[in-house]
């Protein structure tokens, strides 16, 4: 026989053929093929009874050849993944030979079902989903849509792809699934960010009495992870139990992570306790668990112990470990990790590198920081904010804003959290101008729909002295969270517009949003800036029923609610029945008050109160020499100025700027370095003589007299 003739008609194998008869048939094909030129070099060949026999039904070879056409046989030839992908480039099976993904020929040969798997699985590696609906379309084509392992791999394909609701459309149409299926949609559902539905999923999964597995059960804890569910986590924790997978590292470091995720960090610590055999995830995972959770200290003490092990430490380790030296501000710790980090392949990891940047920033080491930034190989987005991040929490948005404009052409572009920094560094400069470009880019980005974004403009323009602009960006935000209502009710306090910031606060109520600490600062303050001292109490007293437990920032709200509204002795019986011990902003908010309302005798108390806690505070001075000149007392004037040269007290020269095409101009009193002082003079002589045409007269009482510095 000439096996070119073999082409379309299918041979099949009638239920009456005798065993005897199909492995003669066998015998023979193999013998046939053996004997042809151009092989296709089968692994085995097959002729299979319809009967479950030792055969896969579906999946073959398309034949017809003369002598056997009258019989119903069914023949089979099974290939390796590298020899289909050579058959296929031999016969134009190959759509893109050199991506190696295995496309199939309508004329050609119909693979078995361990080919489909592989190409199936292939797809997913490289997350080419049209490569896979073709797949899908010829698993249809020879009817083996309906096959439990042509289900489960088209799921995880789909999945891996990100095509969760074709994903969802084949699980619903499986008629037979198994644990394999219910994990890989279930995954899908997690990796999606569909965490409840997940947990739905697997409930039914229950209800159907299929056991889960350690995929199923890992993908499901790292739903209660995201969500947080911790409820549902211990139950799954007592499942474990029940089903011994507790011996499973992969189940355990979930169960683990979970429960660091989920705030219970002594479930945590237990579970890593009891391990008996740690890998480098779970150490990881108790160490990032503490980190999340606040025990900055106790990660560090982690990390020692770990340091102490056989294993090699990994990039998420240093990264997290350097993170706490950051929030630590632990300079010192994190240059002796640094040293450490030089000697690994770590240190060529942006992640890491980013990490150092941050922890060099936070720690007001900004030379450090400008180094390892510029010894990171490859740059990404994360670096380059960090760096950015690094200048703004210094307090340099010049420098903030200049390396914003370098990134691009960096290569880079900036994502929703650069913008958001970079947009609160332009708040810092209250460059109005600037902002509004800014805002121009952001909305040109498509990022204006992030809620930190929206955020950092509110905050930006606010700062920036256009309430208008801020409530306007405020208004056409889609989604706001707490923080977007305690950006707007800051706004509007602090530009002394007190009513309408409680009236916001209102809005926010019935929009079912919780108030936290932040809020309250912004209420009170409102209050305190139009004198509601009833307001102001009523919100100071009701904070407990939101679960917002006083500040010393909310004390001092009050303090100053007292002093506006001339209640001083009231603000001292306040200041003497706090439960925590006032702090100098506190306390010279006091003073001010009895600067403004002349009571010297209560202004001394409190100044003599500062001054034993911080003797260099040169507010202080100020303000007690203010009160003693406005009451006429000379003498204890001169004593504040010698005290204050006693002690090497200077107060630094008050600053104010301008912007002006796009500089700003920076001005400390009497100030003659500028270019333009003649001009700038000459501009405040006749607006000084214009005020004094107009009746203007100022307010001197607050003027801290005969001290040089002035």
């Amino acid at each position: 026989m000439h096996f070119g003739a073999i082409d379309r008609q299918m041979l099949l194998v009638s239920n009456k053929s005798s065993d005897r008869f199909c492995l003669m048939l066998q015998s023979v094909l193999l013998r046939t093929l053996k004997g042809l030129q151009n092989p296709f070099h089968p692994q085995i060949l097959r002729v299979q009874n319809s009967k479950p026999l030792n055969c896969n039904v579906g999946k073959r070879r398309k034949i017809r050849h003369n002598d056997f056409s009258t019989l119903n046989v069914k023949l089979e030839v099974e290939h390796s993944a590298e020899e289909v992908g050579t058959l296929g480039n031999e016969h134009g099976m190959l759509k893109e030979p050199h991506r190696n993904l295995y496309a199939i020929n309508p004329k050609g040969i119909l693979m078995i079902p361990d080919t489909y798997a592989s190409l199936l699985q292939r797809c997913a590696e490289m997350k080419v989903v049209e490569d896979g609906r073709k797949v899908h379309a010829q698993i249809i084509k020879t009817g083996l849509e309906q096959a439990l392992f042509a289900g489960n791999n088209l799921v995880n394909m789909y999945a891996k792809c990100g095509s969760l609701a074709d994903a969802r459309q084949v699980f619903d149409k499986m008629p037979e699934r198994n644990v394999v299926s219910w994990a890989s949609v279930i995954a899908a559902y997690v990796q999606q960010g569909y965490a409840k539905e997940s947990l739905k999923l697997f409930s039914a999964m229950q209800l159907e009495y299929v056991r889960a597995n350690e995929f199923s059960i890992s993908s499901i804890l790292k739903a209660c992870s995201s969500i947080p569910a911790l409820e549902a986590g211990y139950q799954l924790h007592a499942y474990i139990v029940k089903v011994a997978f507790g011996s499973s590292s992969f189940v355990v470091n979930a169960l683990l992570d979970m429960y660091a995720k989920c705030g219970s960090i002594e479930n945590a610590r237990n579970v890593f306790d009891e391990m008996g055999q740690r890998d480098i995830i779970s150490w990881n995972s108790m160490i990032a668990g503490y980190a999340r959770d606040g025990f900055k200290e106790e990660a560090l003490q982690l990390f020692g112990h770990l340091q102490k092990e056989d294993l090699t430490w990994d990039c998420t380790t240093l990264a997290t470990v350097v993170g706490v030296c950051a929030d630590l501000v632990a300079l010192e710790v994190g240059k002796q990790l640094h040293t450490q980090i030089v000697k690994t392949p770590c240190y060529c990891n942006v992640f890491v590198g980013s990490a150092l940047l941050d922890m060099y920033a936070k720690c007001g080491s900004a030379d450090d920081a400008v180094k390892v930034f510029d010894r990171i190989p490859v740059h990404n987005v994360v670096s380059w904010t960090t760096m950015i991040s690094g200048h703004a929490q210094q307090g340099n948005a010049e420098e903030t804003m200049k390396l914003f404009i370098k990134m691009p052409l960096a290569g880079l572009k900036a994502d929703e959290f650069t913008y958001a920094i970079v947009c609160s560094a332009c708040g810092m400069l209250s460059s109005l101008k600037q902002g509004t470009q800014l805002h121009g880019q952001v909305m040109k980005s498509g990022f204006l729909l992030y809620v930190s974004v929206g955020n950092a403009l509110v905050d930006m323009y606010a700062k920036s002295g256009s309430i208008e602009n801020s409530h306007k960006v405020f208004n056409q935000m889609i989604q706001r969270d707490v923080v977007s209502w305690n950006s707007i009710i800051s706004s509007y306090a602090q530009h002394g517009h007190g009513k309408e910031a409680l009236h916001l606060f209102q809005q926010m109520q019935r929009a079912n949003l919780v108030p936290n600490n932040v809020t309250f600062v912004g209420v009170l303050s409102a209050c305190s800036h139009e004198g509601l001292l009833d307001e102001g109490r009523y919100y100071f007293n009701c904070m407990s029923k939101h679960g917002v437990t006083p500040r010393m920032e909310h004390y001092t709200c009050m303090i100053g609610l007292f002093g506006r509204s001339g209640r001083l002795d009231e603000a001292e019986e306040f200041v003497n029945q706090m439960p925590l011990e006032p702090d100098i902003v506190a306390l010279r908010t006091l003073l001010s008050a009895c600067r403004d309302h002349g009571n010297m005798e209560l202004g001394t108390r409190i100044a003599e109160r500062i001054l034993k806690l911080e003797p260099q505070d040169t507010g202080t001075y100020m303000l007690l020499s203010n009160i003693y000149a406005a009451a006429g007392r000379w003498d204890q004037v001169s004593k504040v100025r010698k005290l204050m040269k006693d002690r090497g007290v200077k107060k630094e020269p008050g600053l104010s700027w301008i912007e002006v095409r796009n500089r700003v101009h920076a001005f400390t009193v009497g100030d003659r370095s500028h270019p333009q002082t003649k001009e700038i003079y000459a501009k405040l002589e006749k607006l000084t003589e214009q005020m004094k045409e107009e009746g203007y007269a100022p307010d001197m009482t607050h003027l801290l007299l005969d001290l040089e510095q002035e």
